[in-house]
């Protein structure tokens, strides 16, 4: 054994120690490099990711109406736990540093999935070492991941739930015994699931994660399917059970608005709530998908490049077939754990991202894949290749680097920064004018604007309607109170959605009080209330 793997073996409190420094320092640098990328101002942030925690916390679900459109039913977990604190102590500036700082903890886990399926009795050379870093770092480096560095979409923060769950599973195949070690399998059942609950879209990475695990534990898979699925239960429940009974309660629907056709909740249209545009356009696309999307951007709204998918999709054909071709014992527990790590590893790769092609083929909900290609091509180019696998990936390494483009989902990088969203002086300003009053808000995303005024109790935010059974529970909400505004953009445009709006409440009003409009500015742009009229009330039976 070398001196490296000797200082590391022979020393468990220094190799903890490294572990928690390279953590620490991750956080610090992804936090930094986040703050230098700017200030988070996605459309998701603006509209739903501040105020559904501020909805929960302050109680305004059962007063507002849709304030964030259908958004407002989407679980608020996640933002209760970090969007929500980190905004509410302080600026975009700081609360870009503290969410790019956790999702920086993604590296230390990329890091130490490499040396899972190498297997701890590899050697630690230093040559083994630097390209661990390296496919680390160009993890971190990809287009969507870069993108989201920072902000609040949830699917970076969450991929560290996922990878932490890979890891434990990977960790489960030891290698002094052939028998998955249980309890670390329902550890990674119970984080995925947790990741799952947190955002619906990681379902992808729970049954694919749990589908690989069970597939390479060979004659214990039904063992193995009980640990991790009921890990996965418990995961789910504790993130999104108390939500989804909300949602119950509510709509009729455990996961309003998604599955409606199932459910049939009145107040949504018996759809299943999905976004079409970004599946394959015919079975050559089917079959060949990265080689399109990692060109053309077909998988996101916003313009990205980045040829890891097709580099790790041919890897991964050329590894599957050489398992078969040498007939791996995969579903025999005689095989070595390294190998079958490695088996677990591709086959988690490869299922997840059949299933996100197959159920959404949006980019973002990749990125728990994206982060670990690299890793992936490191492992899997040794694997087929030999010592020239070293040299493949290098080559593919510096090709990732200067051919990969970030997409914008908008940031600010000005004295912005360090304000808050809307200022105390605003607030203060406008409080008054709120009292008592209905707001119809024009489209959407301007939901964050009510969560500076968390003191309004007595104003009811209404967002858009969404059946007939729907604009009944928004009259209900409204008819209570005496004044109508309209918080909408300047444009023509607005105008007319917020007419259409006002037509559709049908609610009884005076004119006297309309056509006085105000500017409301905030950090991201000024904005307009304007006073609509004083609902009439009902005459005297």
């Amino acid at each position: 054994m070398n001196p490296l793997a000797t200082w590391f073996a022979d020393r468990p409190r220094i190799r903890l120690l490294y572990w928690i420094a390279l953590a620490l320092l991750s956080a610090a640098i992804a936090g930094q490099t986040a703050v230098m990328l700017g200030a988070d101002t996605n459309w998701d942030l603006r509209n739903y990711h501040l105020y559904n925690p501020f909805a929960v916390l302050k109680h305004r679900l059962s007063v507002d109406h849709n304030a964030a459109g259908v958004q407002t039913h989407i679980n608020p977990t996640l933002d209760l736990i970090l969007t929500y604190p980190a905004y509410t102590l302080g600026s975009p500036r700081f609360a870009t540093r503290m969410m790019g700082a956790v999702q920086g903890l993604n590296l230390v886990l990329i890091l130490a999935i490499i040396f899972s399926v190498a297997g701890t009795s590899r050697p630690i050379s230093f040559k083994f070492l630097l390209f661990a870093l390296s496919a680390a770092m160009l993890g971190m480096s990809g287009a969507l991941t870069v993108s989201e560095l920072g902000t609040s979409f949830g699917d970076l923060t969450t991929a560290v739930v996922v990878l932490a769950g890979l890891l434990f599973a990977l960790i489960a195949f030891t290698e002094d015994r052939h028998v998955p070690e249980v309890h670390l399998l329902a550890l990674a059942g119970l984080l995925v699931g947790g990741a799952a609950g947190l955002k619906l879209t990681n379902g992808i990475y729970l049954v694919g994660l749990g589908a690989a695990t069970i597939f390479v534990s060979g004659r214990t898979w039904l063992r193995t399917g009980l640990a991790f699925g009921g890990g996965a239960v418990i995961g789910l429940l504790a993130t999104h059970g108390w939500w989804s009974w909300y949602l119950w309660q509510e709509t009729g629907n455990p996961v309003f608005p998604f599955f409606n056709s199932i459910f049939g909740s009145p107040l949504f249209p018996d759809i299943d709530f999905s976004d079409g545009r970004f599946f394959p356009k015919d079975w050559w696309q089917s079959l060949f998908y990265p080689f399109w999307f990692s060109w053309n951007s077909q998988t996101a709204e916003v313009s990205f490049r980045d040829f890891r998918f097709p580099i790790a999709y041919v890897l991964a054909i050329a590894l599957l077939i050489k398992f078969a071709a040498r007939r791996f014992a995969i579903v025999s527990t005689d095989s070595a754990p390294p190998q079958r790590r490695l088996l677990l590893f591709t086959f988690f790769l490869v299922i997840t991202y059949i299933l996100w092609q197959i159920m959404f083929s949006i980019q973002r909900y990749a990125i728990g894949v994206e982060v670990v290609l690299p890793a992936f091509v490191l492992v899997a180019a040794v694997v087929l290749m030999g010592r020239f696998g070293w040299g493949f990936f290098a080559a593919a390494a510096v090709l990732l680097i200067f051919s990969t483009k970030v997409p914008d989902w908008g940031r600010i990088h000005n004295e912005h920064e360090i304000s808050l969203l809307v200022t105390q002086q605003i607030v203060a300003e406008f409080s008054p004018l709120l009292d008592d009053a209905v707001v119809v808000m024009g489209q959407p995303p301007i939901a964050y604007v009510a969560t500076a005024f968390h003191n309004a109790r007595s104003t009811t935010w209404l967002g858009p309607t969404l059946t007939e059974t729907d604009r009944k529970e928004a009259f209900r909400k409204a008819s209570g109170r005496k004044r109508v505004l309209a918080l909408r953009r300047e444009g023509m445009e607005e105008g007319e959605y917020i007419a259409q709006r006002l037509r559709e409440l049908s609610l009884p009003l005076s004119d006297s009080d309309s056509g006085s409009c105000r500017d409301l500015r905030t950090t991201l742009e000024t904005l307009v209330l304007c006073e609509i009229g004083t609902i009439m009330p009902k005459p005297a039976r």
